[in-house]
């Protein structure tokens, strides 16, 4: 073996290893993690804001705190508004239970002929109180099973009651835990954010320090562009949803969608992360559909609503309000969710695409990673002439402009 062989294998291990305890750090400092990335991200986002205020004569710590409470009031307005649709949903739920009763009964019918099993058998199964094995038996040992299992719960009767109070508190307790453990997270991101935007140029000339004076000029335009994306992207989709949420409920509703609103706001919600969430909203309202008892038309409603949703997100509102910001190939985008999901669930999988879309600037600007930034991004894929619908629509568009 070359001693040129024996350095790459060293340094292939050890990139392989530094990935490793990377990733496993990072998922095992999760609950630190999380908030001060999500709180850098919507700072970002906030830092037009705080400028504007502080052209008006305002003092950056002040301007900080408006702009947090800014975003507060956001967040409080748009949870309280889908708090108030969650509701209305409970509301409907003896509805779309009674109209789910039907598809369960011929569910249990069905497995009853295939297996012989009982629809008493088959719910105590589910319920994990009998084994799978002993609940086709047959009727010969119904008799004797029943007189054993009165006695047991007789004798039972006493401990049992302990032991679900003890359940019972432990449950309440776990949830509390978590209550205050959100509510907890949720304040420390806007704490973070004041101070993020408080101390920006201090954070801004910490890590320019690392570089050389002839290198910090090249530094300072990563660290410009990277703020520019995560502004320009995370801002897009904000506008992005706002008017997805408008498309999809207006849809909806006009074909008779029970709870349209909800339904609208979740799936609008979801097109954060890319590819998946257009599916999973398209199946949350093609299921309501179905559990409301929604006929024919109801969902043809669905699919033409969410068709023309995904036409004017495509090749309208994507390349528009959102534009090319990031410049991730899709094999990317979709590693890179999946990755951001396994790491830090639904929070990774938001914010993978801007982090990585930070990283692509960042290779494309060091000359020894710029082969990583190629595999990064959408150059050489032969993607640069536009295909003819988005021929059709950039006419239009001129059209408009003249």
């Amino acid at each position: 073996m070359t001693s040129s062989t024996g350095k790459l294998l060293l340094y292939t291990a050890l990139i392989i290893l530094s990935l490793y305890f990377f990733v496993s750090g990072i998922s095992v400092a999760a609950s630190v993690l999380k908030p001060i990335a999500i709180a850098a991200l919507l700072a970002m986002v906030l830092l037009p804001l705080s400028r504007k205020f502080e052209k008006w004569g305002v003092g950056r710590a002040i301007t900080s705190l408006l702009s947090v409470l800014v975003s507060i009031v956001a967040v409080v307005v748009f949870f309280g508004v889908f708090a108030i649709q969650v509701h209305n949903v409970s509301e409907d739920w003896p509805e779309i239970r009674k109209n789910l009763e039907p598809g369960i009964e011929r569910a249990q019918d069905y497995i009853s002929e295939k297996t012989g099993l009982s629809t008493e058998e088959q719910v105590a199964y589910l319920q994990r109180k009998i084994p799978f094995a002993e609940a086709g038996d047959g009727d010969s040992g119904k008799s004797e099973g029943t007189q054993t299992e009165k006695s047991k719960e007789e004798q039972a009767s006493e401990s049992s009651s302990d032991e679900v109070d003890a359940r019972t508190v432990g449950r309440v307790g776990t949830a509390m835990a978590g209550i205050f453990g959100f509510f907890g997270s949720f304040l420390l991101v806007f704490i973070y954010i004041f101070f993020f935007l408080m101390y920006r140029s201090k954070i801004k000339n910490s890590i320019l320090l690392f570089l050389s004076e002839k290198k910090r000029a090249e530094g300072y335009k990563v660290l410009a562009a990277s703020v520019k994306l995560s502004e320009d992207y995370l801002i897009g989709r904000l506008i992005l949803i706002s008017i997805l949420a408008v498309v999809y409920s207006i849809g909806l509703s006009a074909f008779g969608v029970k709870n349209a609103i909800f339904i609208s706001i979740f799936a609008a919600v979801l097109t954060l992360i890319p590819y998946v969430g257009n599916i999973i909203g398209f199946v949350l309202a093609f299921g309501m559909a179905l559990f409301s008892g929604g006929g024919v038309w109801v969902f043809i409603g669905v699919a033409i609503t969410f068709s023309v949703a995904q036409f004017v997100e495509s090749y309208i509102l994507e390349p528009f309000v959102v534009g090319d910001k990031v410049n991730l190939n899709p094999l990317i985008t979709i590693l890179v969710v999946v990755l951001g999901g396994a790491v830090w669930g639904i929070v990774g999988m938001v914010i993978s695409i801007p982090l990585f879309g930070i990283l692509k600037i960042a290779c494309d600007h060091i000359p020894a990673l710029s082969p990583i930034g190629y595999a990064l991004g959408n150059e050489g894929m032969g993607n640069d002439e536009p295909n003819a619908i988005e021929r059709f629509i950039g006419k239009l568009r001129d059209k408009f402009k003249k």
